[in-house]
């Protein structure tokens, strides 16, 4: 998602490991056999960590096992989601498989660019050495699923959509979750019974905390993005508004008003832009995107907030991060329930699928490559190269990838309560209402309730006019 787009960046600490980083962009090449006559398969690729990591090992292992040369041509996160489109439109075979973003599904479906994976070809063939059952499915029934509701999804609710068409499989799984000072935490006797630090497990607890952490003109006690490019303010406040019980549209009845503007979400809001209003992080958050949080940790200047757990890796890197082993990180807080006295979470999803495209001339060779990329052994591999950043969807590797490192530990245990925005076709146009509102209710220029009402309405004018021309 547009969440990740700065990844690569946040993590070019990691260039003098011992593979070469991704690059940003790979040139196209244009031939469509490999040398001697062999295949080639070209892969649309976002710049990820692990799609580097990918290469290496295609080229190690799957190439000369095969004898099928592969292309990853890697590109930053717009131009992956535009030169897919480019390949729909022109029915164009440049590109044989695409690692895309879950938001993108619905429109590369209903433009009929992804190959139908649920068939005697794919996975229903008695030949098959993957199967969708492989991997968890809060991952893959939003990545490769459609149509599917999200809601139903994060509810459980799998065997509603247990006869919906497949279109791809998860190649990269993730979700915010909870940074945290561990030090900076312990300095100020926020710490368990075994003197360890404990981290927040409210929101109100973290902006009490985020009030004592903050050292004025030195350091904030906490950080947001709340920035209106991309999504970056509602990959902060979401979380916020769906623990607090709230929801953005009803998908049955297709309506935003009176859902996305309900008296909960509100109150979320209001609790969210309180933290300007307290101080309790940086006024320039304003504008932030992944970037300047990841800049603002590495400096010392920020203590605690949301953040994607790949970021974790460059802050761990001394030529580029001052907090080298300070940092921890569990799963995001929530707010109790007072019906039941348990806390409600929710954690931004951000997970990537792969897919064979419609008009690839090498469809049999292209499911050959996903069922050793899939397979558990290359995700192993994959999982074991630090440099990766990767968290396996394979349900056969959730204690191995939980053991790898503290973030992947706390990304697959924040599984039972990720939630996912839209991925139908419109999902651009809605996402855009939302980062405008958001941004103007964080900076003050309205009120929160009347950037809900104004958001509601906006919304509900793009899913009418979209439900009129029948496109979703």
């Amino acid at each position: 998602m547009r969440r990740l787009l700065l990844i690569v960046l946040a993590l070019g600490a990691l260039a003098g490991c011992a593979r070469k980083e991704a690059p940003t962009d790979t040139p196209p090449i244009s031939e469509s056999k490999a040398p001697g006559g062999g295949v080639t398969l070209r892969i649309l690729a976002l710049n990820w960590p692990q799609a580097a990591v990918e290469q290496k090992l295609a080229d190690a292992e799957f190439t000369p096992k095969t004898g099928i040369k592969v292309v990853l041509e890697t590109n930053r996160y717009d131009d992956v989601e535009i030169k897919m489109k480019q390949t729909i439109t022109s029915r164009s075979s440049d590109y044989d498989i695409v690692h895309y973003d879950s938001q993108w599904l619905g429109q590369f479906v209903a433009a009929n660019g992804l190959e139908r994976l649920d068939t005697s070809e794919f996975l229903n063939s008695p030949d098959a050495t993957i199967k969708f059952d492989d991997f968890i499915p809060e991952y893959a029934y939003v990545l490769g699923r459609y149509p599917t509701k999200e809601r139903d999804i994060f509810a459980g609710k799998f065997d509603l959509y247990k006869d919906t068409p497949v279109y791809g499989l998860p190649w990269a799984s993730g979700c915010q979750i909870l940074f945290y000072r561990k030090d900076l935490l312990k300095e100020a006797g926020f710490v368990d019974s075994k003197g360890e630090a404990k981290p927040p497990q409210t929101w109100e607890e973290f902006v009490s905390m985020a009030k004592k952490l903050t050292v004025p003109g030195k350091r904030y006690g906490a950080w947001t993005h709340a920035g209106r490019q991309g999504d970056y303010i509602t990959q902060d406040f979401f979380p916020i508004m769906w623990a607090n019980g709230g929801e953005l549209w009803d998908p049955d009845k297709r309506q935003a008003q009176g859902i996305v503007n309900s008296p909960q979400n509100v109150k979320a809001l209001e609790f969210y832009c309180s933290w300007m209003k307290e101080k309790i992080v940086p006024s320039e958050s304003a504008n932030w995107g992944n970037e300047e949080v990841f800049n603002a940790i590495a400096q010392d200047k920020v203590v605690m907030g949301q953040l994607w757990a790949t970021f974790g890796a460059g802050l761990e890197d001394p030529k580029s991060s001052k907090v080298v082993g300070k940092m921890d990180y569990t799963v995001v807080p929530g707010f109790k329930d007072p019906r039941t006295g348990q806390i409600r979470r929710a954690a931004m999803y951000g997970s990537q699928g792969t897919a064979i495209t419609s008009f690839s001339t090498h469809k049999k060779e292209a499911w050959q490559y996903i069922e050793w990329l899939m397979s558990k052994d290359t995700q192993q591999k994959i999982l074991a190269d630090p440099t990766s950043a990767f968290v396996s969807s394979r349900k056969d590797l959730i204690d191995e990838t939980k053991a790898t490192n503290p973030r992947n530990k706390a990304t697959l245990e924040s599984t039972p309560f990720v939630h996912d925005f839209w991925n139908n076709p419109e999902y651009s146009e809605l996402l855009n209402v939302m980062q405008t509102e958001l941004n103007q209710a964080f900076t003050g220029q309205k009120t929160p309730k009347k950037a809900l009402d104004d958001a509601a309405a906006a919304l509900q004018k793009i899913l009418n006019a979209q439900q009129e021309a029948g496109k979703s």
